[in-house]
């Protein structure tokens, strides 16, 4: 996957405003959104995919599989909400 930089995209639109229909979120540091319609992102991109400057070298992503809850590092995904009784210890602690 190959990520967008942000700062050649705003100097990009600086130079040729009407490039591709954006936004530009004042309240968000200047963040650009890109409002343009599917088949005119998709021609934007198109048209730059090679663009060195605008894409980063690829880079891969990785899937990785959720732990077990009681796992050593686990990061937590799996534990009940702050301030209230874990589940599994609870049926662990029930007569049978």
């Amino acid at each position: 996957m190959r990520m967008m930089s942000p700062d050649t995209l705003a100097k990009m639109l600086k130079s040729g405003p009407n490039l591709i229909k954006h936004e530009i979120l004042e309240e968000q540091d200047r963040r650009i959104v890109l409002t343009a319609s599917t088949k005119e992102l998709q021609e934007f991109m198109k048209k730059h995919a090679n663009d060195k400057d605008l894409f980063a070298e690829p880079s891969n992503l990785t899937r990785l599989e959720p732990k077990e809850p009681n796992e050593p590092n686990n990061t937590g995904l799996n534990r009940a909400e702050p301030n209230q009784p874990d589940p599994n210890k609870a049926k662990a602690a029930r007569p049978a």
